[in-house]
């Protein structure tokens, strides 16, 4: 059997359930034979003691040791002796165990200053009058061993030698001292005397075997280990125990059944609270009842509480009438504690009273438990007082319709008056039950409503056994009850102090009817049971709800709904249950002071009206958690510090949602496994943080408005989480002040994002993000309401990206206010995306971007950047980032970087057609900072697409950087209308290119580039550019494209340059290039200027086939000025003007150049003007085909040169040898004037292969000119010249030559290279002309004017192609024929007309059968070097005057006496001297009679002709023809004139020769020769008045 232990002091633990033993007890009296002689037959057998007698009556004991032992044979005092122990100290201990057969009688006096044990077995009486003062006292009828007395171990035992019922009784007087105790222990302890023990302890036990732990301080524990056997046993007091400050315990272990009473009390125990500690009875009986009778006092004293009562035992208690306990306080002294707990029937019987009252300055009554597991009777007087408690703890409770309470045999009954009467007491009531509680029918409400107590209704026990039967008392009718259950449905509970129901500990339920109290507080079972309110809802007025159910709780019905409404300073509502929360009504929690708390879970569903949580002092917070669903009404928590709102469940269903936290934060939380439903308008404010959350595992749906404002210094965030779709309509985070920052976050993991609204995330001070993910598509707005997205914030971001589409059909701001601030919107779609209005505005920063894997869709979007310390500072950048897998249609692109600003970018890349109109791009401001592209800072258009372009009015302009629109397909057409690039201080560039084989660029509208530099590049398949091109900069400008096949260009092209720079166009195509519109290219003082139309040069090797340039072209420049036109085939019909300025760079340099290179056919019929004012300018045309040249002006400065080549190079004047690939054309026609002039030299050189012409009004002006041909066939050169010098070359099979340099007037002459071969060739001029260089030639004409003619190197007359006679010529033939001499039979083989004389110094050599010469002249004949290879020679010598005198002589250099005028006939001697030489002097002239002048012969002396033959034809006189000396014939002939006057058959080429009336101007080749004074025809011809015509035939 387990010990019952109490410890003494303190006491740490009052057992409650045991049974005193009942003792059958006594009263002492004289027993016979019993002596009563003082002490005698000691021994001590341990320690150190000595017992002396003084005298008779006087035992003196002096103890030595701590502890000693000293066995006696009899231990007794009589009246009239006294025992004295001298001991150590106070804590010394003395045992005296009797030996003997006597039981110890004490009537005397015992006095000891330490502690003394009395150990007899038969007994000890302490009788009336007896006195015992000592420190402490024990005596006991169970013994101890010396050993564990000596060690301390203090075991006490019951002998075997004991008697049945061996007796401690105290009917003397026993003293100890304060804090000392006093231990009565025996089969039977009894007290009818006076015990007195203050601060210490008292103890009368029953029992065979106790345990004491001491202590210096005094009796620490007790405990009555085992149980006595004795039917006389038990624990007894009709006297007074008195142990003030301290601890009087009564207990009795006994068995079972063998005493009726085993603890009672009659007389008076009092342990009065003196101090903080003591003040404690405890009754305690095991085996036997508890009877309580007399008087029971712990009350306190001096301002001190009440002390503890404990009264428990194993089977019945009973207070009986006239029965006291009290355990009041004392002035500030709460009421104490009583516990009367019987684990069989408490009976509190009428007349019995129980008072544990507070002091009058007390703060609260005392607690009392009355417990009776078998039954209760609560019939007597209760005073607890404000603040007490009473605990009454029966099995079974009934609450009936009475004031009182009854016991029965299966449980009890508690009148509801009794507990109303209580708790409108003040007292607080909890009603224990371990099996059930219920309420008979009669009972429908517990109403105190004018006290403060609380009522706690508790099943103590597991619950969930076999079902509880219980009878009223009185009644005949048993109620069946279920284990555990709190059974009060329909009754309500109407108290002003707390409520607490609780359901048995594993299985219960609680049903009530309505509640209302201060504090609730309502549960089940931990393992089962419901809550059930069914006639109304919850009202607690103070700071508690706490509803807990292992299964359901239901509160109210849709007939009586059942509103939970919580109102006080600090308010907490738990709910909690395992199944389902039905609450047909509103929660309401209301703090006026504190916080409010709501806290619901439910292991299944939840369905609730409204949900309020209201805190005036701090907090108001909510949390609600269902393991399935949540069907709510509003949820609102407004806080004056915090708010917050968390839902946690399957799905959840809700209206309207508001958290206000006025100088807090306040929190939205709400996460559904499935779906969740808002309907209503969300609104959260906070001073502080705050933060709105949805999250569901599938959808979400927001059908209402969501508002987050915070009003300080820190964020507002908007979180929508979905596994599937996310559905919401207008959305405000707004963050007000400093530091806050405002957030907007939905994620649609695996679906859809609908916002049918608007979004806002605004933040005054801080940053504002705009977040929205979906795995399908996003939607804002509708067509009808078209929404938007707006975040504005010192940074503003919006971020949307989806798996599928995203449509924003409102407008999309993102605003960045700080000065440092930064703006983004990035929208990323899998599939479309399609927004109508993007605005992005930053200070340091802003970005629009867009990515989509199919196609992107926009009107309009604007990325800008204005003022800020960052955009100043590090050249702030707005930028406009598109790219579509597909295709995208954008129009209204706007990216401005601000007065601070640095870059400013759109950029848009499509994987199909890109579609866009006005884009602008401007950086307006002065930022310096690096930038991603092109330098420091600037404006850029990208355009890249891969099916195609078409793009409409683009601008990019940059006050600081560059400006760039680049534009790129990679396999379509690219579209434009409408380019500009500007920048103020750098460069700015367009570049546009088509990469695919058959891609096509046009560009319609202006395109206008200004910058530092300014640039143009194309490149295309097909180039179409239809729109005006004008290229500014201050000193560099460059315009490349290229057509891989057609280049078109159909507007106007500028391109200028304003000073110490370059200029540079180029127009290139593949196949064909046509240029219809004017090309300026205009560079200033100091620069370059180049164009370049056809072919770039590098790749002459394939051509273009067609080059057009129809409109003027011209380039200017204030240094080098170069145009080149390359091309298969270039016609240029345009004008062209070349016009440079400034000396040569490099010796030889041109500095105004035209090149115009065809590898087949070239006609410049344009106006061609290339100048330089003072330096070198040239062209250079190269073409395989034909070429036609129009008006052409080379024009070179004081200091130049002025060239013009036509297949030709000139290495000392910087132009470029031929490209190797290249073949020279087979001829070129030149129609207008071409003209060279410079101040060092002009030059023209042709180079063909095959003719070289001039047209009717074609003119080669020149000071020099080369013409070279190169073809193995014949070929013509037949040219109008203005020229000084005439160089003339063949490089393969002889040309027909016809030079009329008849428009030059002055000296000239005609050069031959080493080798020459001519076929037909033909001279003209006015003035000298000179020959230099020998050529061969089948044919010879030579016409000059006003002039002599020269031949300065050899020349060789083949006499191949002979001209066709004239008529003149066969009538001289028939005179050879009439003398016998054989005539040549065909034309002349040469023909020479110079006006004022033949210089023929160097070997002149006519060959051929019977070679002809005809020379007319009116100076002298210097004709030494006239020759022949072949036997036979006609030579017809002749002035062109016919009334000039003729001086025939034989030394061709000296002069004829007296003649001022002289013909001087040639030297024959180099002649061959047979008779088929014939020589004749004199014929008439081309247009002229018969000579008439006089001819004289022979002055000099003899002339011997040898046996050649001379004919003088003349009509004027001759003299000296005897001083003529021939073996031939020598003949004077006068004819008659129109002998010689046939018409010729053709003329010298071949052609009948036109009749006056078909061509009377046609004077071509026409020759007249007069006197000399001639002038200029039209076509280079010279007429004389009064001079006949001759024509040269060639046969």
């Amino acid at each position: 059997m387990n010990a019952w232990a109490f410890r003494l002091r303190p006491i740490a633990d009052f057992l409650r359930r045991n049974t005193p033993s009942r003792l059958g007890w006594g009263a002492l009296a004289s027993i016979p034979g019993l002596a009563l002689a003082g002490p005698s037959g000691e021994n001590v057998v341990a320690g150190g003691a000595v017992v002396s007698r003084p005298n008779a009556t006087h035992t003196q004991v002096d103890q030595s040791t701590a502890r000693a032992v000293v066995n006696w044979s009899t231990f007794s005092v009589d009246s009239d002796e006294y025992v004295v122990f001298n001991q150590p100290g106070a804590t010394a201990s003395i045992l005296n165990r009797v030996v003997g057969a006597n039981q110890s009688q004490i009537f005397g006096q015992i006095d000891a200053n330490g502690r003394v044990f009395l150990v007899n077995p038969q007994g000890v009486y302490f009788a009336p009058g007896a006195q015992v003062n000592a420190a402490a006292l024990t005596a006991s009828v169970m013994d101890i061993t010396d050993n564990n007395f000596m060690s301390g171990n203090y075991v006490f035992t019951r002998p075997t030698n004991a008697p049945d019922g061996a007796t401690v009784e105290n009917a003397g007087q026993i003293n100890v001292s304060d804090g000392g105790f006093v231990v009565l222990a025996g089969d039977y302890a009894n007290n009818t005397g006076i015990i007195s023990a203050r601060l210490g302890n008292v103890v009368l036990a029953a029992g065979s075997q106790m345990t004491l732990d001491l202590s210096d301080d005094g009796l620490v524990s007790f405990a009555v280990d085992e149980a006595t056997v004795s039917s006389l046993a038990g624990a007894n007091n009709s006297g007074q125990i008195l142990a003030d400050g301290g601890q009087i315990i009564m207990t009795a272990k006994v068995a079972n059944d063998l005493v009726a009473t085993a603890v009672n009390n009659d007389g008076l125990l009092q342990a009065r609270r003196i101090v903080a500690d003591g003040g404690e009875i405890y009754l305690s009986a095991a085996g036997a009842d508890v009877v309580q009778a007399g008087t029971i006092d712990v009350s306190g004293e001096n301002d001190q509480s009440g002390g503890e009562v404990g009264i428990t035992g194993d089977a019945d208690i009973t207070l009986t009438a006239g029965s006291q306990i009290n355990a009041n306080g004392a002035g500030a002294g709460n009421g104490g504690t009583v516990n009367v707990i019987a684990d069989g029937t408490m009976a509190f019987r009428r007349d019995a009273g129980i008072s544990a009252r507070a002091g009058t300055e007390g703060e609260r009554g005392g607690k009392v438990e009355l417990s009776g597991h078998e039954g209760i009777q609560v019939r007597g007087n209760l005073q607890l007082g404000k603040g007490g408690e009473l605990v009454i703890d029966p099995a079974v409770v009934g609450l009936v319709a009475s004031s009182g309470s009854y016991g029965g045999s299966y449980g009890s009954t508690i009148g509801v008056g009794f507990i109303e009467d209580q708790l409108n007491s003040d007292v607080d009531v909890s009603v224990l039950a371990s099996n059930a509680i219920f309420a008979s029918s009669g009972v429908t409400n517990v109403t105190a409503t004018s006290g403060s107590g609380a009522l706690t209704l508790q099943v103590t026990g597991a619950g969930g056994g076999a079902p509880v039967s219980f009878t009223f008392s009185g009644s005949s009718g048993t109620n069946i009850l279920t284990d555990g259950d709190i059974e009060l449905s329909g009754v309500t509970i109407d108290i002003a102090g707390d409520f607490t129901a609780s359901a048995g500990t594993m299985v219960g339920s609680v049903n009530l009817g309505k509640v209302t109290a201060n504090n609730v507080r309502i549960f089940t079972g931990s393992s089962g049971g419901d809550i059930t309110l069914n006639t109304g809802g919850i009202a607690a007025a103070s700071s508690v709800l706490r509803l807990s159910a292992a299964d359901d709780i239901n509160i109210g019905t849709m007939v009586m709904p059942g509103n939970l409404n919580l109102t006080g300073g600090t308010v907490n509502v738990d709910i909690d249950a395992g199944g389902n929360i039905n609450v047909a009504g509103n929660l309401t929690a209301s703090a006026t002071t504190g916080s409010a708390d709501i806290n619901i879970d439910a292991g299944d569903n939840i369905s609730m009206g409204n949900v309020v949580a209201t805190a005036s002092g701090t907090d108001a917070d909510i949390s609600i958690s269902a393991t399935g669903n949540v069907n709510l009404g509003n949820v609102h928590a407004l806080g004056s510090s915090d708010a917050s709102i968390d839902i946690m469940a399957t799905n959840i269903t809700v209206n309207n949602v508001r958290a206000i936290a006025s100088s807090g934060s306040a929190f939205i939380d709400f996460f559904a496994t499935n779906n969740l439903v808002v309907n209503g308008i969300t609104t959260a404010v906070a001073r502080d943080e705050l933060s709105i959350s949805y999250s569901a595992s599938n959808d979400v749906t927001i059908n209402n408005t969501i508002n987050a404002t915070a009003t300080s210094n820190s964020y507002a965030s908007i979180e929508i989480r979905a596994g599937n779709n996310v559905q919401t309509r207008n959305i405000n985070a707004m963050a007000s002040s400093s530091g806050g920052s405002a957030f907007v976050t939905i994620d649609a993991t695996s679906g859809n994002v609908a916002v049918n609204g608007t979004i806002n995330a605004i933040a005054s001070f801080d940053d504002a993000e705009i977040d929205i993910d979906a795995g399908g598509n996003i939607t804002v707005g509708t067509a009808m309401n078209p929404g938007g997205l707006v975040a504005y914030g010192s940074d503003a971001s919006i971020d949307l990206s989806a798996g599928g589409n995203v449509t924003v059909h409102g407008t999309i701001d993102a605003s960045a206010s700080a000065s440092f601030g930064s703006a983004y919107v990035e929208i990323d779609a899998g599939n479309d995306i399609d927004i109508d209005n993007v605005m992005v505005y930053g200070v340091s920063y802003a970005s629009l971007d867009l990515s989509a894997g199919r196609d992107i869709v926009t009107n309009n979007a604007e990325a800008e950047i204005g003022a800020g310390s960052y955009g100043g500072s590090y050249g702030g950048s707005a930028f406009i980032n598109f790219s579509a897998e597909r295709d995208i249609t954008a129009g209204n692109l706007e990216a401005v970087a601000g007065e601070s600003g640095g870059r400013a970018a759109v950029n848009l890349d499509s994987g199909r057609l890109l579609k866009v109109k006005n884009i602008t791009v401007e950086a307006m401001g002065s930022g310096s900072g690096s930038g991603s592209y092109g330098g420091s800072s600037g404006a850029r258009i990208s355009l890249e697409a891969f099916s195609g372009i078409d793009a409409m009015n683009l601008a990019a302009t940059a006050q600081s950087g560059s400006a760039r629109i680049d534009a790129e397909t990679t396999n379509g057409p690219l579209k434009t209308l409408g380019l500009r690039a500007i920048s103020s201080n750098s460069s700015a560039e367009v570049s546009l290119e088509a990469n695919t084989a058959s891609s096509t660029i046009t560009v319609g509208g202006a395109v206008e580039v200004s910058g530092t530099a300014a640039m143009f590049n194309a490149s295309a398949f097909n180039i179409n550019l239809n729109g005006d091109v004008d290229l500014t900069a201050p000193s560099y400008v460059d315009m490349y494209t290229m057509a891989a096949n057609n280049l078109v260009v159909n507007g106007d092209i500028t391109a200028r340059e304003a000073g110490g720079g370059m200029v540079n166009v180029g127009l290139f195509a593949a196949k064909a290039a046509t240029i219809n519109g004017d090309v300026k290219v205009m560079g200033g003082q100091g620069s370059y200027a180049f164009l370049d139309i056809g072919t770039d040069e590098d790749a002459m090797v394939l051509p273009v086939n067609t080059v057009n340039v129809v409109g003027d072209v011209s380039v200017v420049s204030g240094m080098l000025a170069n145009a080149v036109i390359f091309g298969r085939n270039v016609n240029v019909p345009g004008k062209v003007t070349v016009r440079g300025v400034g000396a040569a760079v490099m010796s030889g340099d041109i500095n105004a150049g035209l090149a115009v290179w065809a590898a087949n056919n070239l006609n410049v019929s344009g106006d061609v003007l290339v100048s330089n004012a003072t330096g070198n300018a040239g062209t250079q045309y190269l073409f395989g085909g034909a070429a036609t040249i129009g008006r052409h002006i080379v024009n070179g400065g004081a200091n130049g040169w002025g060239i013009a080549l036509f297949n030709a190079t000139d290495a000392g004047a910087g132009i470029p040898s031929l490209p190797s690939g290249l073949v020279r054309g087979g001829s070129i026609t030149f129609n207008k004037l071409l003209d060279t002039n410079g101040g060092a030299g002009d030059r023209v050189a042709v180079d063909v292969q095959n003719s070289i012409t001039t047209g009717v009004n074609g003119l080669i002006d020149a000071k020099y000119a080369d013409f070279t041909t190169r073809a193995n066939i014949t070929t013509n050169i037949n040219v109008k010249t203005r020229t000084m010098s005439t160089t003339l070359q063949n490089l393969g099979q002889t040309p027909n030559v016809r030079l009329d340099n008849r428009a030059f007037i002055g000296p000239s002459s005609v050069n031959f290279n080493s080798g020459t071969v001519l076929k037909a060739a033909s001279f003209f001029a006015s003035g000298a002309l000179t020959f230099n260089g020998g050529f061969t030639a089948d044919n010879l004409a030579v016409g000059v004017t006003n002039g002599t003619v020269t031949f300065g190197g050899p020349v060789n007359i083949t006499g191949a192609t002979p001209f066709l006679p004239t008529a003149p010529d066969l009538a001289l033939f028939g005179i050879m024929t009439e003398r016998g001499l054989l005539p040549p039979g065909h034309g002349p083989n040469v023909q020479i007309f110079a006006q004022n004389g033949i210089n023929i110094n160097q070997t002149f050599n006519v060959g051929g059968p019977n070679p002809f010469t005809k020379m007319y002249t009116n100076g002298p004949f210097n004709v030494s070097g006239l020759t022949t290879s072949s036997s036979s020679l006609l030579a017809v010598f002749s002035p062109i005057d016919t009334t000039r005198p003729i001086f025939f002589e034989d030394e061709p250099y000296l002069q004829p006496l007296g003649a001022s005028a002289f013909f001087n006939f040639p030297t024959i001697s180099g002649l061959p001297d047979n008779h088929n030489v014939t020589v004749v002097l004199g014929e008439r002239g081309p247009a002229a009679p018969l000579l008439n002048g006089p001819v004289t012969i022979g002055e000099r002396g003899l002339i011997d002709l040898g046996e050649r033959n001379m004919f003088i034809i003349t009509r004027g006189a001759v003299s000296g023809d005897d001083t003529v000396i021939t073996d031939g014939i020598f003949e004077i002939i006068g004819l008659a004139e129109d002998d010689f006057f046939q018409v010729p058959l053709v003329n010298e080429f071949g052609e009948e020769p036109e009749t006056e009336e078909e061509d009377d101007d046609d004077d071509e080749d026409e020759l007249v020769l007069g006197d000399g004074e001639g002038d200029d025809g039209e076509d280079g011809g010279v007429t004389q008045e009064g001079s006949g015509s001759e024509s040269m035939e060639c046969s």
